[in-house]
């Protein structure tokens, strides 16, 4: 079976044995929590709801089949899993390269562009119904350090963050402060890309 989230966000992570857990992928509506062609019987990490989701459960069967007799879903597919690779790698970089306000602002651009492109944002922003300890866990990051760098993209006047409402004042510009290439989401319709 593949898990597709319907509604709501969910995550993939890993919870080490001191108990501290690592958020290593986010799953936004439309999502595969597993990209399609990767072996569903061996988890290795756990699967959470980060807000009410709904997500169904889709034979793996279904999908190969469905896969076979129409190329267009074939091709949707493929560049699901050439994407949640991209996701990974990105994740990575983060991880190893970005400093703590990049990391948050490369997150933010990504989550725009996702959500984007399933209706759920607009030029001005989107609602990031997560917390700031979910925030951590995903950037490698402490609580407070995420909060720091929160008020730092503040104070750049960058970004607004009201309730659970992220507004972007200047997206392009968060985008170069954030090393963020929208592009690699699909390079053959990059122009289309908020």
């Amino acid at each position: 079976m593949l898990s597709l989230v319907l509604d709501g966000w969910a995550c993939r992570y890993k919870l080490l044995a001191n108990g501290r857990r690592q958020i290593t992928a986010l799953f936004l509506p439309g999502d595969l929590c597993e990209p399609f062609g990767v072996m569903p019987h061996v988890v290795d990490q756990g699967l959470a709801a980060l807000t009410p989701a709904v997500v169904a459960s889709v034979p793996l069967g279904a999908v190969q089949d469905a896969a076979r007799r129409w190329p267009r879903i074939a091709e949707a597919l493929w560049w699901d899993l050439l994407v949640a690779a991209t996701l990974e790698r990105e994740h990575i970089v983060s991880l190893g390269r970005r400093s703590a306000s990049e990391r948050l602002g490369h997150l933010f651009c990504e989550l725009h562009v996702r959500l984007t492109m399933v209706g759920l944002a607009d030029e001005d922003g989107f609602d990031l119904p997560i917390t700031q300890s979910d925030l951590s866990d995903l950037l490698g990051l402490s609580a407070v350090h995420v909060n720091r760098s929160l008020q730092d993209l503040r104070q750049t006047g960058l970004l607004a963050l009201r309730g659970r409402r992220l507004t972007l004042y200047d997206i392009d510009r968060l985008r170069e402060l954030s090393l963020f290439e929208p592009a690699w989401f699909h390079p053959r319709r990059s122009d289309a890309l908020p």
